[in-house]
């Protein structure tokens, strides 16, 4: 957990929560609303609907808070409208975070309700975006309403919730790495990526993902590929297929025009990453191979250069594709 403080001496604790939101306490949560919304925000917002029969997704630019009765456990739900969710990037949420504050003060104000303990999610994995510069964008803006003073009065508490536990703990030790100490007041200076994070993230080189799905690799995702593209100072992107319906390949191919490098693992010569692979080429960026069988490089990718790597060695892949990132520059 973390501690913000203002000049004046309160602070507002914010807490990685390992949890569903629905059994979260707190006086207020707080969603996006967009493209009609789905994934946490579309099951919350059928929970409240039960309650709140005048209860709707707001659009774009707009925003509305709901009492929820017993639907849920928080209070109240605000739903910030944005931008359908593949056009979102790093500064929107940030301002979403900062917006929300702002919202939640305005309405305690005029209404006289206490909103002391506010809860909310990740935005950003899943639909593409990198997973620790979307949750650095999150608590800055955050700290961002905290050092102006635009927040409820009585706030001392926000939850960040998440029901992965992995994920959970990666967001745990983002938090201590991104403000070491815990503690940030509101005259205290703050550190050049603090004030920039979201802002300047556009100007940050990319790197798109695609490869197969399942828990079989996670690991080789999280520990070898991923950490090997931060390494070497890009932003880790990837869009999470199995939490969509429908086609999203418009989505992907928008990620790879994007990308300044494509890191593909060919393992079981999944169809989806050899179509990946193909648009990169296509679109002339930077693309690196990686496989856990040879027999898995078919057709025209047999004549390019892979990582060949062993699950149980995932440090020497690490190591590996790190090192072929930067000789790309």
């Amino acid at each position: 957990m973390i501690q913000l403080a203002d000049m004046n001496g309160y602070s507002v604790e914010v807490i990685i929560e390992n949890t569903d939101i629905r059994q979260v306490k707190s006086d207020l949560l707080v969603l996006k609303s967009a493209d009609g919304s789905a994934g946490v925000e579309k099951t919350v917002g059928n929970e409240v609907r039960k309650y709140s029969r005048d209860f709707h997704y707001p659009s774009e630019g707009h925003s509305e808070i709901f009492q929820t009765g017993s639907s849920i456990v928080a209070d109240n739900a605000l739903f910030i409208g944005l931008r359908p969710v593949f056009e979102i990037e790093y500064k929107d949420i940030r301002e979403f975070a900062r917006h929300s504050l702002q919202v939640a003060r305005n309405r305690a104000l005029h209404s006289n309700e206490s909103f002391s303990e506010i809860a909310t999610t990740i935005h950003g994995p899943g639909f593409g975006l990198d997973e620790s510069e979307a949750f650095e964008s999150l608590i800055a803006g955050f700290v961002d309403a905290i050092q102006d003073g635009t927040v409820p009065p009585s706030l001392d508490c926000i939850r960040i919730v998440e029901i992965n536990e992995t994920r959970a703990e990666r967001l745990q030790v983002a938090l201590d790495e991104f403000l070491p100490g815990r503690v940030v007041s509101q005259n205290q200076p703050r550190s050049k990526e603090s004030r920039e994070v979201g802002y300047a993230s556009d100007n940050k080189p990319r790197a798109f993902v695609a490869m197969p799905f399942g828990d079989e690799f996670e690991d080789v995702y999280q520990l070898g590929i991923k950490e090997s593209i931060k390494s070497a100072d890009y932003l880790c992107e990837r869009i999470d297929e199995e939490a969509f319906t429908g086609s999203i390949a418009t989505e992907i191919q928008n990620r790879i025009e994007s990308a300044s490098l494509v890191v593909a693992d060919m393992t079981n010569a999944n169809p989806n990453v050899y179509l990946e692979v193909g648009y990169a080429w296509g679109c002339e960026v930077d693309t690196l191979l990686l496989t856990q069988n040879t027999d898995d490089l078919t057709f025209d990718v047999q004549s390019h250069n892979a990582i060949v790597y062993d699950r149980q060695s995932i440090r020497e892949l690490r190591d590996e594709l790190e090192e072929m990132i930067k000789s790309l520059d």
